[in-house]
């Protein structure tokens, strides 16, 4: 599999230290990791620091659209996401997903008889770990 985009929507007033340092010593391994900033209205702004902690990685972090009542957050926050990817492959994760083994041989033998693949719970694929070609 050729390197995949990363898009994971992420609450302006948290930060994820384990998940920067899981992107940090795995940068190698992405084509481009973009950050969806949302508006959750609780706590801290946290967005300039994190900014500045992302660019370190070369990290793409972008402020999502207004999202309204109707709508869902993380939909709109992808949607946005997917505007600046280009590679062949999104990966669409979560900040509490670590991968165990090794993820990215499995990947790339899945990605040679699927269009997407990802981690099962009960009957759905979960938003931890969700790998789709751009094309669906």
């Amino acid at each position: 599999m050729t390197k995949s985009d990363i898009i994971i929507s992420w609450p302006q007033h948290l930060d994820y230290p384990l998940w920067r340092q899981f992107i940090h010593s795995n940068r190698d391994k992405f084509a481009k990791v973009i950050v969806v900033f949302t508006q959750m209205n609780a706590g801290k702004d946290y967005r300039p620091w994190l900014q500045e902690q992302f660019n370190k990685d070369g990290i793409i972090s972008i402020t999502n659209d207004q999202v309204l009542a109707h709508e869902d957050w993380r939909n709109v926050a992808v949607n946005k996401g997917l505007e600046l990817s280009d590679a062949r492959w999104v990966w669409f994760t979560e900040q509490d997903f670590f991968p165990r083994g090794d993820l990215w041989t499995v990947a790339d033998s899945l990605s040679e008889a699927f269009n997407v693949f990802g981690y099962f719970q009960e009957d759905r694929l979960h938003p931890c770990c969700i790998f789709i070609k751009r094309t669906l």
